[in-house]
């Protein structure tokens, strides 16, 4: 045959789909949240970023190399993110000793037991922080009192004063805790004290900030 009777024996459609790129797979359809949602989270993300422990730290650093004035500088936001973190080790350890020295109260079983733990320590590190002040140290050093020479001004540096000694006073003991233990006894402690931070930082605190937005205390 020749090649007009093969050109005759493929039918049309066949020789152009034989040719035809292939179709691209759709993806899913897009979805949007509604405004009313859409506005809120707007909001919470700009508390997220002046409030929380670690995205303020940020925020200011941005702003102060722009040359903007910050109440709230870097130095005093890192005081607070140590308090934070000191409140975390303070609960961790107070557990520790707690289920040492009087065994447990409550029975967990072993399988949910370090999930527990790490919920609970979070939880009293949230508590901490209030009992110690880090709110109230908060509170103060926001007010960028420490440029005035009255009582306003001596309150702020006794607020800075506290947040650094129980933030290295704990790191001390951190490390002394390391040095001194086993590592047996110091590797489970530094473990749960580091996820109870993640969860401290990660969990309580935005839902604190979500919480104050909810209720209209921010």
């Amino acid at each position: 045959f020749g090649s007009s009777h093969l050109a005759q024996a493929i039918p049309p459609q066949a020789s152009r789909s034989s040719v035809q790129a292939p179709l691209a797979p759709r993806g899913p359809p897009s979805m949007s949240l509604p405004p009313e949602v859409q506005r809120w989270l707007a909001k919470w993300w700009a508390v997220m970023r002046r409030d929380h422990s670690v995205m303020g730290i940020v925020a200011a650093e941005e702003k102060e190399k722009e040359g903007k004035i910050v109440a709230f500088t870097t130095t005093e936001r890192c005081l607070c993110l140590g308090m934070t973190l000191a409140c975390s080790w303070i609960s961790v350890y107070s557990q520790h000793w707690f289920r040492k020295e009087r065994r447990e109260l409550i029975s967990v079983p072993k399988a949910w037991e370090y999930y527990a733990d790490t919920g609970f320590c979070a939880a009293a590190s949230g508590f901490l922080n209030l009992l110690i002040g880090k709110s109230l140290v908060k509170m103060v050093l926001t007010k960028d009192w420490d440029q005035k020479k009255d009582a306003r001004g001596a309150l702020s540096t006794a607020a800075s004063s506290w947040a650094f000694v129980l933030s290295f006073g704990t790191l001390a003991h951190f490390v002394n805790v390391l040095m001194q233990r086993p590592w047996e006894v110091a590797r489970p402690l530094l473990m749960k004290w580091a996820d109870s931070s993640a969860v401290a930082l990660a969990v309580v605190e935005p839902s604190q900030l979500a919480a104050k937005l909810i209720v209209g205390l921010d």
